[in-house]
């Protein structure tokens, strides 16, 4: 019985490690595509899993000005679902600044591509939202 165990073992371990280091064979991720469609800059972007203890790393480089878009260098996996805060600074000419913050969630269950767009607005009117679509703006 341990016997025939090792050997089961050893061929799942033959077909199974080629799978590991061939290139492409890496589990389905995506990118996010962030578009700032608000009045204000936005200063910071975090994204983790929804079930996360915290915020995690910065995923922007530097800020995103008003009607601005940058695609972020991270690469997330699909079929989860994201916690998303944008930090937009409503007074960029201070040294203090003042934050706000917008959050939303984006599910990647049905994500069949390689991206997200993700969009957020902070507007002098009080229109302020955010929210995802999957796929590259057209």
């Amino acid at each position: 019985m341990a016997k025939r165990f090792m050997v089961w073992f050893g061929v799942a371990v033959c077909l199974a490690l080629p799978l590991a280091v061939v290139p492409g064979c890496a589990a389905p991720s995506f990118q996010i595509f962030f578009m700032n469609v608000g009045d204000y800059p936005v200063v910071s972007v975090l994204v983790v899993p929804a079930d996360a203890q915290d915020w995690g790393p910065e995923r922007l480089e530097e800020a995103v000005p008003a009607d601005g878009s940058v695609l972020l260098q991270d690469r997330f996996a699909t079929g989860a679902v994201y916690a998303v805060a944008v930090v937009f600074d409503v007074a960029p000419e201070t040294v203090e600044g003042d934050l706000k913050v917008l959050t939303t969630q984006v599910d990647t269950s049905a994500l069949n591509e390689g991206y997200v767009t993700l969009w957020a607005a902070l507007r002098r009117d009080g229109g302020n939202g955010a929210g995802y679509d999957y796929g590259l703006p057209e």
